[in-house]
């Protein structure tokens, strides 16, 4: 095939490292990372495990009465909505980054790990475990509070949203600080935080629930700084003076910003 010029393709076409990997998705649709394949049984799955799960709790909350059944249901339902609304958020709002990555199914090995033994420790406890009505309420709470944020935060944010941390200013990226930025500058990680916490005060695993939350706050203590960093290098003017009038909201993680304003 010519193209302009007379020149084939492939000869002196360079393809960054996105456009790569859409065309290769066209020949692996089943492993490459734009593969439709992939995102199709990706969506079947998180589906059939939503659908079965949905069914679960009804007939646990209506008629079983099990307990045990009914908050792992819920949490096996929030689980599956998380990754469903991590992609279908990229698909409204950040389209262009839209691939399998987007469900967040493969984040990480530690990830992974975390959600097999959260698992673990519910089924090795279930013998003895008895759930707490008010424990199971206050997580059920911040799960619903912390996917509502996140799902704000990046609504708000639209395309100036990503899963990684952008490293060089676009041209067409801009400080976000209205809608929920106006409060929280990192609603999205406040989110995650608060969520990942509240499923496990859900599944009543008091083990869990400390490594979670260390775990959780330790990732953001790292994450935060370093993105407020490079935020200031985009927006050295702007950034001090927003970040001194909004919150992070979880506690006890170091600010550079503010650090920078009041000196």
């Amino acid at each position: 095939k010519k193209m302009q010029g007379g020149q084939h393709d492939g000869e002196d076409l360079r393809l960054d490292g996105d456009a790569r990997d859409y065309l290769i998705s066209r020949q692996y649709p089943l492993r490459a990372r734009y593969g439709l394949g992939r995102v199709g049984l990706a969506g079947l799955g998180l589906g059939i495990v939503l659908g079965i799960h949905l069914v679960l709790f009804l007939q646990s909350f209506l008629f079983w009465k099990l307990p045990q059944v009914t908050s792992w249901s819920l949490y096996i339902i929030a689980l599956s909505l998380f990754h469903t609304l991590e992609f279908l958020s990229t698909a409204l709002y950040k389209w262009e980054d839209l691939s399998y990555d987007s469900f967040l199914l493969n984040h990480s090995k530690a990830y992974g790990v975390a959600m097999i033994v959260a698992c673990l420790e519910f089924f090795c406890e279930l013998p003895w475990k008895r759930p707490n009505q008010r424990i199971q309420f206050v997580g059920l709470l911040l799960i619903l509070i912390g996917q509502s944020v996140r799902f704000l935060a990046m609504a708000t944010c639209g395309s100036n949203f990503a899963h990684r941390i952008m490293l060089q200013k676009q041209s067409s990226h801009h400080l976000v600080t209205y809608g929920i930025y106006s409060i929280l500058r990192h609603p999205a990680y406040f989110g995650w935080f608060y969520w990942s916490i509240g499923t496990q005060l859900l599944l009543c695993n008091p083990i869990c629930f400390f490594a979670y939350l260390y775990a959780s706050w330790n990732f953001f203590a790292d994450r935060i700084p370093f993105e407020e960093r490079t935020l200031l290098s985009f927006y050295p003017h702007e950034y001090p003076k927003y970040a001194t009038s909004t919150y992070i909201g979880i506690p006890f993680i170091h600010s550079p910003a503010r650090a920078l304003k009041k000196v």
